[in-house]
């Protein structure tokens, strides 16, 4: 994964929502309004779905601002979180998750299990 200058500093952000469509507006808006790449986008159970995003810290704050009230406008926000300087244990986790992904020029969103 592409580091973000030093002198600024990376960041991890994820949002969470509940539906899809929140999710990929939210996701629309945060990678158009600012320097920042998703790297992960999850179904985290009943409903809710979660995406990554890695950048600079101003530009992580910024995407998650944006990405939160465009998701609001077509359903709910359940947590919007930004991690500034991630340890690097935290960001050996991302890169492990975001690596293939990247690779194919894709995310993969999980499938729906039985009875969701």
């Amino acid at each position: 994964m592409a580091r973000a200058d030093s002198a600024t500093g990376t960041a991890i952000g994820i949002i969470e929502t509940k539906g899809l469509v929140p999710l990929a507006v939210a996701i629309e808006a945060m990678v158009k309004t600012a320097n920042v790449t998703c790297v992960s986008v999850d179904r985290t159970g009943d409903g809710y779905l979660a995406a990554g995003v890695v950048g600079g810290i101003a530009p992580v704050r910024h995407a998650l601002e944006a990405g939160s009230e465009a998701a609001r406008a077509y359903g709910e926000v359940a947590a919007a979180q930004i991690y500034p300087k991630p340890h690097p244990v935290s960001q050996s986790l991302i890169d492990e998750i975001s690596q293939p992904q990247l690779a194919a020029g894709r995310q993969v969103v999980l499938p729906a299990k039985k009875g969701e």
